[in-house]
């Protein structure tokens, strides 16, 4: 474990604003596809040593810009690092990807862990 990581404090789930009035059954439906590939994840993650932190947790970057990656773990060597899933046709966005950048390169601090830290982020595809 990486000192100063705790466990999943605020914990956000994209899924609030699933619901019958806003939301087309092909939305649902990849959220749904969203969550199960997200499970696969942390299973996978946790089979390689992995230690799961949290899904969804808040982590704000340096310049204070605030994203959630999907999971956040500590690997079998005690790195923090990030994991963004994507299933099916998912992108991995522009907006995600400059986050995680500019998070690996100067740092990102959360509610998990005290202070600024660098985290890695890793994309996997379900």
């Amino acid at each position: 474990m990486v000192p100063g990581v705790g466990t999943a404090l605020d914990v956000y789930d994209a899924g609030v604003a699933i619901n019958e009035h806003f939301s087309s059954p092909q939305v649902t439906a990849n959220y749904q596809q969203g969550k199960a590939a997200e499970q696969r994840a942390v299973a996978d993650l946790k089979a390689q040593g992995y230690e799961i932190h949290g899904q969804g947790v808040r982590v704000t970057d340096a310049a204070g810009n605030t994203r959630y990656p999907d999971i956040i773990a500590t690997s079998p060597a005690g790195d923090l690092e990030a994991f963004e899933v994507k299933s099916g046709n998912a992108r991995y966005a522009r907006p995600q990807s400059t986050f995680d950048m500019n998070m690996e390169t100067k740092g990102a601090s959360s509610k998990l862990w005290d202070g600024v830290k660098t985290v890695g982020t890793k994309l996997l595809r379900y």
